[in-house]
């Protein structure tokens, strides 16, 4: 019951919205897209607020929809990438880094199912399935770890850039509602 049955996909639910992506050039690129991209969205374009952003049942759609042509990030080589430009990079690393063979993907498949036959199938199976039963959901395992992927680069972008911005306030909000 607690390796295949309810109390082992409400487990297996409970330890992927906790994933983050195991790809330093992904989490290095989603952090700074955060602080240079969406927080310029949200706080000079008024394209959404920080709270449509937090209630967004898609927040990787709504962070990567018309990003700013101007503002931007600096990539590992230290080109310069508009928010369009970092979006469309971001987006294709990260579809990559979260399917079958990326390495997020086999990071949490190796945590969670190492040790069985074709853990990626069971991985797969289980995640989707799973979040199927809790939550109607009918999203592949894919589609489930990137956006776990991209809820937790906002919470970590977010929390650096009030860092940044030396906003106290905000960042013992953010602690304190992730504690809870």
């Amino acid at each position: 019951y607690s390796k295949t049955g309810m109390l082992f996909g409400a487990n297996l639910v409970t330890k992927s919205t906790d994933f983050l992506s195991r790809n330093p050039e992904i989490t290095s690129l989603f952090q700074d897209y955060v602080q240079n991209c969406v927080m310029g969205d949200i706080y000079l374009n008024h394209k959404y607020s920080l709270e449509e952003l937090m209630e967004s049942a898609d927040p990787y759609t709504l962070i990567f929809s018309n990003p700013s042509p101007l503002r931007g990030v600096f990539d590992k080589n230290n080109h310069f990438l508009t928010c369009k430009d970092a979006s469309v990079a971001l987006k294709d690393k990260l579809n990559l880094d979260t399917q079958n063979g990326g390495k997020t993907w086999h990071y949490y498949v190796q945590q969670l199912f190492g040790g069985r036959p074709d853990p990626n199938m069971l991985f797969s199976t289980m995640l989707g399935d799973s979040y199927s039963y809790f939550y109607g959901s009918s999203q592949s395992a894919s589609q489930i770890i990137r956006q776990n992927v991209t809820i937790n680069a906002l919470r970590e972008g977010i929390t650096s850039y009030a860092a940044r911005s030396g906003d106290t306030a905000s960042l013992m909000n953010l602690a304190t509602t992730s504690s809870m």
